[in-house]
């Protein structure tokens, strides 16, 4: 299997793009499925994968090619602090941690985090629902593709969605907190938490500033894949194959009408 095998699709939140785009809601479910087998296996039974703010987060897929369609084989979701005050929910960070941590000292230290990332005017967002297929025969060389394209997919995607920094839960059980520290982020806490809705799993709580220079470097070896994304948007109910030309350092977008 090759990059070319592959898919990268980027789609605005649900809550906008299932009202009237075929291929959302086809993709939707399926990411759905995939995510509740994965989580059944990093968690077991009782860990339920959508919340509400599933249906305003921007979603990241990576497809395996099948024809005339497309099977996620990887997700994850990114949901922006200032879409969950625009709509009153909960943002992730703090609905996972509130029960267990919310008169805490720590919790307390997680609401000036966020605080001061918002009088900076950053463009703070949660990252999260990271999924393997399990249905998948991961290779060494197939588990190899997906992590440079699941890196290009990162890193292109926090910019197309306007996402300067962005805060995770490094899950000790997953292994997560190791790709974290390659990624070059830093914990907000010394200490790991217990992430309740999660399993009770044990994390780390991470941010993201700057992405370090070896993960530019895999995400450029694979930008190709990123520039011949999909990316079905909330403003129309068409879906469009993007590539990017890039002219005086100016980069424009060509859409064609993907069926």
């Amino acid at each position: 299997m090759s990059q070319s095998d592959l898919q990268i699709i980027t789609m605005d939140a649900p809550y906008f793009t299932l009202r009237n785009n075929p291929l959302a809601r086809e993709l939707f479910g399926k990411v759905i499925g995939t995510r509740i087998n994965s989580y059944l296996q990093d968690y077991g039974e009782g860990v339920f994968p959508l919340g509400e703010e599933d249906f305003l987060s921007a979603l990241v897929l990576i497809c395996k090619k099948d024809g005339e369609t497309f099977e996620p084989i990887y997700s994850f979701k990114i949901t922006s602090f200032e879409t969950c005050q625009k709509f009153k929910i909960s943002f992730p960070l703090f609905s996972m941690l509130e029960k267990r941590y919310g008169h805490t000292a720590e919790y307390h230290k997680l609401e000036n985090f966020v605080k001061n990332k918002m009088e900076q005017g950053k463009k703070l967002a949660y990252l999260g629902s990271r999924s393997k297929s399990v249905e998948v025969n991961w290779t060494k060389d197939m588990s190899s593709l997906l992590w440079g394209a699941g890196v290009c997919a990162l890193v292109n995607s926090c910019e197309f969605f306007g996402i300067e920094e962005f805060v995770l839960f490094g899950m000790l059980n997953r292994q997560a907190y190791k790709y974290c520290e390659q990624m070059g982020m830093k914990n907000i806490l010394p200490t790991k938490v217990i992430v309740d809705s999660l399993g009770q799993s044990e994390a780390y709580i991470l941010y993201k500033e700057s992405f370090s220079p070896d993960f530019l470097e895999i995400a450029h070896r694979y930008s190709a894949m990123w520039e011949n994304r999909i990316h079905i948007s909330k403003d129309s109910s068409q879906t469009y194959q993007l590539s990017h030309l890039t002219h005086q350092g100016k980069c424009e977008t060509h859409y064609k009408s993907h069926h």
